[in-house]
């Protein structure tokens, strides 16, 4: 593991533990700022998704913004720690798009200053997100899974077929060779 990725992936989970901490330690009063999206999201499913659906949706918002803090910290931890880098970061990506859901629309947001514009909440929000999905993307330099699939593939028929690409271009110019 390269220190410049390993540097980057700790400083953008930093931002997700300190969430998720603070989120952790002040459930109640963000549990009542996200309550109208929460409603929304209620209202939503009691109209169109089915009844079993329907009853998935979380009736408490504090229990609902607990869990969320906790899909924070657990995604932050994997992808600090290296041991599920990409895993995390999909549960990062998934916090994120609910992030952006249950936020107001830059609109409703209250008057920010002069220096801070109501809409860098959610340009930092989009911005996160983005770096979570390099992140779950990133093989590290390594060649991905599909492309080892396909490798493997090629050299399996290789050995079946008995012929090599290589050899087969030198006996080709060989050929071309011997003609001239």
């Amino acid at each position: 593991m390269s220190l410049l990725r390993f540097t980057g992936r700790a400083l953008l989970a930093s931002y997700f533990i300190g969430r998720g901490q603070n989120t952790w330690r002040h459930s109640a009063e963000v549990a009542q700022t996200v309550e109208p999206a929460f409603d929304r999201l209620r209202t939503w499913a009691d109209q169109h998704a089915p009844a079993p659906v329907a009853k998935l949706v979380p009736q408490s918002g504090r229990a609902t913004v607990r869990l969320l803090s906790l899909l924070d910290l657990v995604g932050a931890v994997l992808m600090a720690t290296g041991l599920g880098r990409r895993l995390g970061a999909v549960l990062l990506i998934q916090r994120q798009i609910i992030e952006l859901f249950m936020r107001r629309p830059a609109a409703e947001d209250e008057a920010a200053s002069p220096t801070q514009p109501a809409c860098s909440h959610r340009g930092r929000e989009l911005a996160l997100l983005g770096a979570c999905l390099i992140e779950s993307l990133d093989t590290q330099g390594r060649p991905g899974f599909r492309w080892r699939l396909k490798a493997s593939r090629q050299v399996s028929r290789q050995q079946t077929t008995g012929s090599d690409p290589v050899e087969r271009r030198v006996r080709r110019s060989r050929r071309l060779k011997a003609r001239g």
